[in-house]
């Protein structure tokens, strides 16, 4: 079997790095056929501008998001480790956070600047941890704050990887990490709160299963 991948996948990964490394402003469309050992007519057979690639780019992202979250479903058997193996999974130093920072992150901000309308799209990727946070927060027993505490924990992990990045001091990832297991320790002795719907999901919040079943358009 010829597990070669095919040119349209090498495509969005060249593009996925490239973008990560450069963003997408600072990538053209020369670079990614160059960095791939692409033929540019290649390029254009599979996407007819450097924007629909960019979606391609966002869907490849939400797509290994969605993997990710299914596997620590599986793999962790509580909530609160669920979360912890989330943050690693986004702040050691085999994770994405270094050495160039947090992709979403950084991709939102650049396309917030551009106003471009590729932004919603790649906002479902934030939604989609926020949401997924939310539900082990309220599953620990607080899902009058799940939602406050799932952003505050996303914001917690930008500021580490923005940090890391901006000093070049990658224990500033760990000690977040540590610090983040000790806060995780306490909400877990804290009382638990009368159980109810995760706050945030009748506001259109992306389900697990819903990005599962298919990117939103």
């Amino acid at each position: 079997m010829n597990h070669r991948r095919r040119p349209r996948d090498e495509i969005v990964e060249t593009a996925h790095r490239l973008f990560y490394e450069h963003g997408f402003g600072g990538t053209s469309l020369s670079d990614i056929a160059r960095a791939g050992n692409l033929k540019k007519g290649n390029f254009f057979y599979y996407f007819k501008t450097k924007s629909e690639l960019l979606i391609a780019v966002i869907d490849k992202r939400l797509a290994q998001s969605v993997a990710l979250l299914s596997r620590l479903e599986v793999d962790a058997v509580s909530p609160s480790e669920r979360i912890l193996c989330f943050v690693r999974s986004q702040l050691e130093d085999d994770g994405e956070a270094l050495p160039c920072g947090c992709s979403i992150g950084a991709l939102c901000t650049e396309l917030a600047r551009m106003k471009s309308p590729a932004l919603q799209r790649a906002r479902e990727e934030f939604l989609l941890y926020q949401h997924w946070l939310a539900g082990q927060f309220a599953a620990m027993g607080h899902p009058e704050q799940a939602i406050t505490l799932s952003t505050h924990l996303l914001v917690r992990i930008q500021g580490a990887a923005v940090m890391a990045q901006s000093i070049e001091d990658p224990s500033i990832s760990a000690r977040e990490i540590e610090g983040i297991a000790g806060w995780l320790q306490d909400l877990r002795e804290a009382p638990a709160m009368p159980a109810g719907p995760v706050p945030g999901r009748a506001a259109g919040h992306p389900t697990l299963a819903a990005t599962l079943a298919g990117p939103a358009a």
